[in-house]
């Protein structure tokens, strides 16, 4: 091969992982959940504050050889397990996304706490069906949030966010 050639090579591999991770970038950048700037710092420690638009898809996880540490499981007759987590960067790659898995045989709404009959706090993240994983980011730059089952507000459960998902 010549010079040249593999000059111009090197140059493309180069500008193809470049175009790569800025796509990716943009894409986490673009589907973390964040607060308008206009709302006033005293006002994000309120779920109402909070924005209502959906924060994008959901992603089913369709393989489960190794459970991540920010599992939640929802049953009909438990409710959430664990009740209380907390989320950290870790190495299982799901980090400070919360990971939600259906097992019961109706759709989850999970919503922010606390309940309203209006279903106007927070992110209004789309029903996770019967017998589905789910990832979810809940982050709001608050350390501390609750989130309820909209079909029953009583089954809550509450999460804790490490400095590092802040």
């Amino acid at each position: 091969m010549k010079k040249t050639t593999k000059k111009y090579l090197s140059v493309g591999i180069a500008a193809l992982i470049t175009a790569i991770v800025i796509g990716i970038l943009i894409a986490v950048w673009r589907y973390k959940p964040s607060l308008p700037e206009n709302i006033a710092k005293t006002e994000t420690e309120s779920p109402s504050a909070m924005p209502t638009e959906s924060s994008g898809p959901i992603v089913t996880v369709t393989q489960d050889n190794e459970l991540p540490s920010s599992l939640i499981r929802f049953s009909e007759t438990q409710g959430f397990i664990p009740e209380k987590l907390t989320l950290a960067q870790d190495a299982k790659g799901t980090g400070c996304l919360l990971v939600i898995s259906n097992d019961s045989s109706q759709k989850l709404i999970v919503r922010v706490s606390p309940y309203t009959p209006e279903d106007n706090r927070g992110v209004r993240y789309d029903p996770i069906p019967p017998h589905s994983t789910s990832i979810i980011d809940a982050r709001y730059n608050m350390s501390d949030i609750s989130l309820h089952n909209r079909e029953n507000p009583t089954q809550e459960f509450s999460l804790h966010f490490d400095k590092s998902c802040l």
